[in-house]
Order: structure tokens, then sequence, then C-alpha cells
């Protein structure tokens, strides 16, 4: 109970030292592919444009930016929550949601609800973990890469890395029985991963 304690203490402490919150901040984005990625930049740019990419982590590593991402995954939470109820269809093809980030998560999980209703009887396997991949992919293309302009192949390998690795946890499993669980951490792969995507594109911006 006292390490429980300890934990809750911790997540809503402040913070207290940016420095460490900057080095700390790829683990929370994605630990692996964003670390990859993060030591590749170091390879690649200037000095000054290095300079810039750690203001941007700093900003995304601050208690109000983890207030964000916990304020922007209830959201999604609510909305799945709503669509759950068939009598609420009307109010969710027009939901008062905030434009941006949330409404972006939203669109992309209500465009893999059909695949994921249409297993809901099954065992989820390697086959099922692929369709909901390539729809996640799909879906995340069209909101990161608008009109004729493809997705990189980074983009592409590093969220395909991501949802292999985090939804494979769920094979074996009634699809059905672990769907709540399973909507939220690919609510939680789409929040980390677009807000580094974005985080990537504020980065060519400024050191354009």
């Amino acid at each position: 109970h006292e390490e429980e304690a300890n934990d809750e203490g911790r997540t809503i402490a402040p913070v207290k030292s940016e420095s460490h919150e900057t080095t700390e901040l790829l683990k929370l984005i994605h630990a692996e592919s964003a670390g990859h990625f993060e030591r590749r930049l170091s390879r690649e740019l200037t000095p000054d444009e290095i300079s810039k990419f750690e203001q941007a982590k700093r900003q995304l590593s601050t208690g109000r930016a983890k207030l964000k991402k916990q304020q922007t995954l209830e959201k999604v939470r609510y909305r799945i929550e709503v669509l759950d109820d068939e009598q609420q269809q009307q109010e969710v093809n027009n939901p008062d949601i905030e434009q941006g980030l949330a409404n972006d998560i939203c669109t992309i999980i209500d465009g893999i609800l059909p695949l994921i209703r249409e297993y809901s009887e099954f065992i989820a396997d390697d086959n099922f973990i692929r369709q909901l991949r390539n729809a996640l992919l799909q879906q995340a293309s069209v909101i990161c890469f608008p009109g004729d302009v493809p997705p990189t192949d980074l983009f592409h390998s590093q969220l395909s890395t991501i949802i292999d690795d985090t939804l494979s946890q769920y094979v074996g499993s009634k699809v059905g029985e672990v769907r709540e669980e399973l909507i939220f951490d690919t609510s939680e792969i789409l929040y980390n991963e677009l807000t580094f995507f974005q985080l990537m594109c504020n980065i060519d911006n400024l050191a354009a």
C-alpha cells in the first residue's frame, strides 16, 4: 500500500525537475521507437535545430502537458461509452468535442469500432491484430497526411511497431471481453504517436 501511495504521489506531484522530465519524455511517448528516432535526430540535426528540438520536448514534458493527455484520453473514453448506447447514436454524430488531437483520436477510433464489433464474439488472433493495425495505420495516415501527401516510411514503421508490441498481449483473449482495455490502449498509442508526430512537424517548421 505504501508503494501504491508513493506511485500516486508521483502521478499528481508537480514537475520538480524540468531537465529530468525532458530526459524521460520519450519514455512517456514510446520508449523504443521514439528513442531510436531521437538518436537519429541527434546525428542529423544542426546544434540550433537540436536546441529547438529540446525546447519543444520541454513543452511536452510539463505537468500541464501530462494533464492535457489525461483529459484528452478521458474525452475519448467518454466518446466510446456514448457510442455503446445505441439510443445516443444521433448525439454522437454531432459531438460537442473540441477540435484538435482529441477529435483526431476519436475519428480514428470511430473507424476501427466496426472491426472490433465484428470480432466481439471471437478470440483475438494474429489475423485480427493485423487487420486492426492496418485499419489504424490507414486512419492515422489520413489524419496526419491529408490530401495526396504519402505517409513517410518512418511514420508507418514506428506506428506499426508500437501497435503490434502493445496489442499482441490481447492475442488469445475474447475480443468482446477485453474491448474496453483494447480501445483505451489503442487511444493511448494514438495520443503518444500523434503528439510525437506533431512535435516532429513543429521541429521541421522551426528549422525551415
